[in-house]
């Protein structure tokens, strides 16, 4: 089963973009008047270690698992995916059987040792065309200090439908197990923030 929180939209919109040591860049989320301004960080993409197989939470990773992807189903449609820093878990739905759905894992090739199980037709898909890696990326970078958590890293990067709306979440934790997330549109634009609070 793939892990996925649920994200309660609300109203974002960029108030300032100020660049700090000529290598980070802030964007105030304007949320819900009922809800705390959160700062979030966008910072310059991390460029990954390893050339043949980056990070699936950095933009090289991203940009692979895309092309990866589109190679193997010859789509970019999928129902949802959770990529993790070495693998990734996936469905989507069967070629010409749009009430059954398959499942994959991902390391480098994609892999399925289940047989398909039910998918209610008309069930909303999720483009891999429409993901703005490189503003993304910066999102990435910048998460843990988005949502404080201290010596954070992102753990995981959901993908799939909420509410009709396709939606990014990046997953941030630490090893003392303190955690939070944003929740953002494929294009960058911000739909919820939850900070780990002491």
């Amino acid at each position: 089963m793939i892990e996925r929180l649920p994200a309660r939209a609300f109203a974002a919109g960029v108030v300032t973009l100020a660049l700090v040591s000529g290598v980070v860049s802030y964007l105030m989320v304007q949320p819900d008047p009922a809800v705390d301004t959160t700062r979030v960080t966008a910072a310059p993409a991390e460029v990954a270690a390893s050339a043949s197989a980056p990070s699936l939470v950095t933009a090289a990773g991203l940009e692979q698992f895309r092309r990866d992807y589109r190679d193997r189903f010859g789509d970019t449609l999928l129902d949802e995916a959770t990529l993790h820093d070495e693998y990734a878990s996936i469905e989507r739905a069967v070629p010409h059987s749009p009430d059954r759905v398959m499942p994959y894992s991902y390391r480098g090739t994609f892999e399925s040792d289940h047989s398909p199980t039910t998918r209610p037709v008309g069930t909303p898909e999720f483009d891999l065309d429409a993901l703005d890696v490189p503003l993304l990326a910066r999102y990435l970078a910048g998460a843990p200090q988005s949502v404080g958590v201290p010596d954070g890293s992102v753990s995981h990067v959901g993908l799939g439908i909420d509410v009709g709306e396709a939606t990014v979440s990046i997953y941030v934790s630490n090893r003392a197990q303190e955690n939070g997330y944003l929740v953002l549109t494929p294009d960058g634009r911000v739909l919820a923030v939850r900070r780990f609070e002491p």
